[in-house]
């Protein structure tokens, strides 16, 4: 699939989750995802350059690039593996591996990277956010109702039982680590 065929396809995701194709192998998913993040990490500087320029924003680029390209996958992958673990095994609610649950995350993070770039403005950045991060979670629903053959209810409720366990498990983590840092200031 060509660079081009790339971004039309992120674009027919984003305007018809429902359209949606599975991939062969999680190499795909990461490359697809790869060049489908190149433009807006570009249009993101030349948006900055033009309209916002601040010196003091190189590391926002800097983050921007390590955020893109490092910790959104790995954090999906992540989260797809909780998700996997936990509504597959745990709970048996779908038919279907981890690279299809990958899959459907990572077309979920689609809106979210392409559109990435406008939050350089200040007003319609931060509504634009809101309504890209709501239309990650729908993309989400659909792509996950479609690849595992469940109704949207399901996939919703599935979903919301994956967001609560992974933020019990966040704030475990920072309750721990909060716990160590202010315990032995007490002892």
């Amino acid at each position: 699939m060509s660079f081009i065929e790339k971004i039309k396809d992120a674009f027919n995701i984003i305007l018809h989750p429902s359209q949606a194709k599975r991939k062969e192998n999680i190499t795909d998913v990461l490359a697809f995802y790869f060049a489908v993040s190149i433009i807006p990490t570009i249009l993101l500087i030349v948006a900055d350059s033009i309209f916002a320029f601040n010196p003091f924003l190189l590391p926002l680029f800097i983050i921007s690039a390590i955020i893109f390209y490092a910790v959104i996958p790995l954090g999906v992958f992540i989260d797809s593996g909780i998700y996997y673990l936990i509504i597959k095994k745990l709970f048996n609610l779908y038919n279907g591996d981890f690279k299809d649950t990958y899959t459907a995350f990572i077309y979920a993070t689609l809106p979210y990277i392409l559109f990435y770039w406008l939050t350089v403005f200040p007003v319609i950045g931060g509504m634009f956010f809101l309504v890209i991060l709501l239309w990650d979670f729908v993309i989400a629903i659909v792509v996950l109702s479609k690849m595992f053959k469940m109704s949207k209810l399901k996939a919703f409720g599935t979903l919301l039982l994956d967001f609560v366990v992974v933020f019990a498990i966040i704030f475990l983590i920072l309750s721990v680590l909060l716990s160590m840092a202010i315990l032995p200031a007490f002892i």
